[in-house]
């Protein structure tokens, strides 16, 4: 399966679903299909032996989503306030650039409480995050838009470890 194949599958499924439950917030899938054309002729052009691009690139072409309150350059960083409701990152979160490093693609950011501060995730900018699998039940707070949507859109169950739930592979 290539990289174009998976994030295609991964907006595809983004579109069906969030109307529903509004989890990812701010997209960029313009961009992340063409940064897959570029993890599929990355692996095609032989540059890099297998080793290589297992060492050096160990997320390449898997997709990603972050916390609205991660930076991402160039999507809105709201933080969930509404003063803040059209800034938008000048920079990535360091997080997110060691990501990209790896070869993981930026799809968006999530749904997230105002400053990360509370049990559920509903803001004053985007609304609740509502749970996928019974929508009258919370996600929780914090990273309510992330495990939530992201086992979603992929149709099956995913496993996954992050620090503190910012980003999700």
């Amino acid at each position: 399966i290539s990289a174009v194949e998976v994030v295609e599958g991964f907006v595809e499924r983004i579109k069906q679903v969030n109307p529903l439950i509004n989890a990812v917030v701010c997209d960029r899938f313009e961009l992340a299909l063409k940064e897959a054309v570029e993890a599929d002729e990355l692996i095609g052009s032989g540059k890099l032996t297998k080793k290589q691009l297992q060492q050096q690139k160990p997320f390449l072409g898997i997709p990603f989503t972050t916390k609205d309150s991660t930076a991402a350059k160039g999507l809105l960083h709201t933080l969930g306030l509404v003063s803040r409701r059209n800034t938008k990152a000048t920079e990535d979160a360091d997080a997110v650039v060691l990501m990209k490093e790896a070869g993981a693609i930026l799809l968006g950011t999530t749904n997230i409480p105002e400053l990360n501060m509370w049990c559920e995730t509903r803001n004053n900018v985007f609304g609740q995050t509502l749970n996928p699998y019974n929508t009258t039940r919370t996600v929780g707070g914090s990273s309510g838009g992330e495990p939530h949507g992201l086992r979603r859109y992929s149709r099956g169950r995913l496993d996954w470890t992050a620090s503190d739930g910012e980003i999700m592979v």
